[in-house]
């Protein structure tokens, strides 16, 4: 509160027959007691407001804010045009947004990466570009929070850019002919190069950047036809129909909301209050609608080297046999469906299991990202886990992440670090690639893929052993909308917020275990 005037009444009695100056001369000392009295209770009335700000709002920084960072350095005079004409979803130039209060990451081409860019359209100059073309490349380099190299420095970002893509950091050991020596390169989407990283700005972060970043338009399914490894998988997915369901169903066309007020472009809340007062007096809850429903997919992909390793399987014939090996002793019923577009036949079943209908990334398909339970939590007799159905109907899926000397995530594993459980149940499961083990890209618009060193199936060890156990779900995983990238591309699931530090930690500690492989 503002510093107000404090007034102290000081009230001597006097005594009959007692004289002002003999008061005064008695009592020097008592005047200096009272003297300090009223500045120590000055000073407490001062510093006990309660409605007092705090010193760090009694002052502005004084750093520069992102917009400022770019306006005063020659390099991003190219970008900062680009800026100035992007308008964004809101009409409001994107350089005056990099101008106010929030968290923005910033990965600014310098003119260089713009000039080289605007060559390989056939342009000479910003001015040649379409308003439409200065937002799509202005959003795609911006992320609305700060991320450091020290936040992440491996993977997917947890939040989508401004242009509701995701943007994927990789790092590579690099020779460094200046330096004469090896030297740690981020690149990001696999093709921009981090040239300078880590300059902090009052508003987040600018990290400046060799050529303009761009956001594949891709589905997951191209992403899995593009790679190079699992050329079988990705025949099976367009023999059996399930690509369609991968390249097709990505923005569900039946989502809406009531009226418009009933809308909210965010899946968090407004405030801070379950229940709301309009000023008329009506009360409603405070519930966060996001605004677009999306259909995501977590992929599960067996190279072909492995294929051949383990089980001899070149050709889709082969493909074709093992998935009857497998499925028809289950459900004999079907053994004669050749259909493959069926989904009763064995090679759709096969395929099928591979995909579970969410967005999962390395550490959000179990709970091992939260810092506190994995030290919490008694992993002497119980591994983490989580379980999910899959676009196999009636069918579940098992994601570990063990401790002991078999670290990492597996899908449709039993047991307890290394060993089988309490009630003598061991399956060792398939175990998933880490970050770092992709040197493709691995992320879309509406998904994710993960290589695994062994096939999985609903067969029966998953029926017989991995499910012949106490299954305890988090109820986050009961629908997919909990783990399905929104428009900010944030996930509902708590557990799924994308702790860097955390995840770092633990990447860490996994890659100094044995390899995936």
């Amino acid at each position: 509160m503002p510093l107000q005037s404090t007034y102290i009444l000081l009230n001597y009695h006097f005594t009959n027959n007692l004289h002002l100056t003999d008061v005064m001369n008695s009592s020097k000392i008592k005047l200096w007691a009272i003297a300090l009295f009223v500045i120590s209770a000055l000073q407490i009335a001062v510093v006990s407001c309660s409605d007092d700000p705090g010193v760090e709002n009694y002052y502005t920084q004084s750093r520069e804010y992102a917009a400022d960072y770019l306006k005063n350095r020659e390099q991003y005079s190219e970008y900062l045009k680009i800026l100035d004409r992007a308008r964004g979803e809101y009409n409001l130039r994107l350089v005056d947004m990099l101008g106010t209060y929030g968290s923005y990451t910033v990965f600014a081409p310098t003119n260089e990466a713009v000039e080289k860019y605007l060559a390989g359209r056939g342009l000479s100059s910003v001015e040649e570009l379409s308003v439409e073309d200065c937002d799509t490349i202005a959003l795609n380099s911006i992320i609305e929070a700060a991320y450091f190299t020290t936040d992440i420095n491996e993977g997917p970002y947890p939040k989508s850019n401004m242009l509701e893509h995701i943007l994927s950091v990789k790092s590579y050991q690099e020779w460094d002919a200046q330096k004469q020596d090896s030297v740690l390169t981020l690149y990001i989407n696999q093709d921009s190069q981090v040239i300078h990283a880590d300059d902090s700005v009052s508003n987040g972060v600018v990290h400046t950047v060799s050529t303009v970043v761009g956001s594949p338009n891709d589905l997951i399914g191209a992403v899995i036809l593009k790679d190079a490894n699992c050329t079988l998988y990705a025949k099976a997915f367009q023999m059996t129909g399930i690509m369609d369901t991968l390249q097709d169903h990505y923005v569900d066309p039946t989502y809406g909301w009531a009226s418009d007020k009933d809308r909210i472009d965010s899946c968090t809340w407004t405030n801070d209050k379950m229940l709301l007062i309009t000023a008329d007096g009506n009360e409603y809850d405070n519930v966060a609608y996001p605004a677009k429903r999306y259909f995501n997919y977590t992929v599960f992909l067996c190279p072909d080297s492995i294929l051949k390793e383990k089980y001899g399987i070149e050709t889709m014939d082969d493909l074709r046999a093992k998935a009857h090996e497998l499925y028809d002793p289950v459900f004999p019923e079907d053994a004669g469906i050749t259909d493959e577009t069926d989904r009763r036949n064995a090679l759709n079943r096969f395929i099928s299991y591979h995909v579970i209908d969410r967005y999962g990334d390395y550490y959000s398909l179990t709970c091992m990202n939260n810092d506190q339970l994995q030290y919490e939590f008694n992993r002497m007799k119980y591994d983490i886990c989580d379980w999910y159905g899959t676009l196999m109907p009636h069918s579940m899926m098992k994601l570990s992440f063990p401790s002991g000397t078999q670290p990492g995530l597996y899908v449709n594993r039993r047991g307890v670090r290394h060993h089988a459980d309490e009630r003598g149940g061991y399956y060792r499961g398939a175990k998933v690639a880490r970050p770092n083990e992709y040197t493709g890209i691995n992320t879309a618009l509406n998904g994710i893929f993960h290589y695994i060193d062994d096939i999985v199936a609903y067969d029966r060890n998953m029926q017989e052993v991995v499910m012949n156990d106490c299954i305890r779900m988090d109820c986050t995983t009961l629908s997919p909308d909990f783990m399905t990238k929104l428009t900010d591309g944030e996930v509902a699931r708590g557990h799924g917020n994308g702790d860097n530090k955390v995840s770092r930690r633990l990447e860490q500690y996994v890659g100094s275990q044995q390899s995936w492989a």
